[in-house]
């Protein structure tokens, strides 16, 4: 049985080029980019797999004991075909230095994978500055000793104060990550493969592995983001845009505008949300 379909028509995504507009104002309504979304998702085709097999069980064959198993597999097969696709969307965005928010759905992160987002910078501008309140909110609660700092770099963002926001942005999610692991997240390390990666990389990889609805998500990010790419890594990519060690160590002197500031305020959050995932999915499977 194969009567699953992709939930996400990829006709009418649109393409760069067709005078589409990239919206982002609106999220499904009570869910989640990431795992409350795609369970309930799941949860859904679930439902529909059942109901078709109660109508068709009679002349399908299917037992009261074999028919939610035979679900549950075109479920799985489902999500399977559409993960490289989610994986594809995040690592789309990161290519131009941007990080996903858990206030889109995942049906939009696929969407992302079809964009060229060179063309769709004012959208994601627009869209991180409605949520600058909501981020500095979540993110005050959940690091009270940051508090202080980051109202001061919120504050620098609105006021236009782009070369002061930015790299306090990225400072902050790099002392997020020794808060939560323990070690900063940005230096270079290897994976189990022998992989060159960086510790927030392999933290994320070993932390979602065999959790089939989160690992899509975090797929592209196993590896290190253009954003914190080492000196072969931007001599290999002319445009490899906004990264963390030049803007830092003020050898970028291009880099005080509004869209790198929100780019770096998604790579804030993106560091607070994937280390608060991969937690509870820890604290799940202990």
């Amino acid at each position: 049985m194969r009567e699953c379909q992709p939930h996400v028509d990829k006709s009418k995504i649109p393409k760069s080029g067709e005078g589409t507009t990239l919206d982002l104002s609106k999220r499904k309504e009570g869910s989640h980019f990431a795992t409350n979304d795609a369970w309930a998702a799941l949860r859904e085709w679930v439902r529909e797999g059942l109901e078709r097999l109660v109508k068709s069980q009679p002349s399908a064959g299917h037992t009261q004991v074999t028919a939610p198993a035979v679900v549950m597999e075109d479920v799985k097969e489902r999500w399977r075909q559409l993960s490289p696709d989610i994986t594809a969307g995040c690592a789309s965005l990161a290519r131009e230095g941007w990080f996903p928010d858990d206030e889109w759905s995942w049906s939009t992160v696929v969407g992302l994978a079809e964009m060229d987002l060179t063309q769709f910078e004012q959208e994601l501008v627009e869209h991180y500055e409605r949520r600058l309140q909501g981020i500095q909110g979540t993110l005050g609660h959940a690091y009270p000793a940051r508090r202080d700092i980051l109202r001061q770099a919120f504050a620098a963002h609105e006021a236009a104060q782009y070369a002061l926001s930015t790299p306090v942005f990225i400072a902050q999610a790099e002392g997020i990550t020794v808060d939560v692991m323990g070690r900063c997240g940005y230096s270079a390390c290897q994976s189990k493969g022998g992989v060159e990666t960086y510790e927030l990389g392999k933290h994320l990889d070993q932390c979602s592995a065999g959790d089939t609805v989160l690992r899509p998500f975090l797929e592209a990010f196993v590896s290190r983001p253009p954003l914190l790419g080492t000196k072969k890594d931007r001599e290999a990519n002319p445009r490899f845009g906004m990264n963390r060690h030049l803007v830092l160590h003020g050898l970028d002197t291009d880099y005080a505008t509004k869209a790198n500031s929100c780019k770096a305020m998604s790579w804030l959050y993106w560091v607070h949300w994937t280390l608060e995932s991969v937690r509870v999915h820890g604290n799940a499977q202990g």
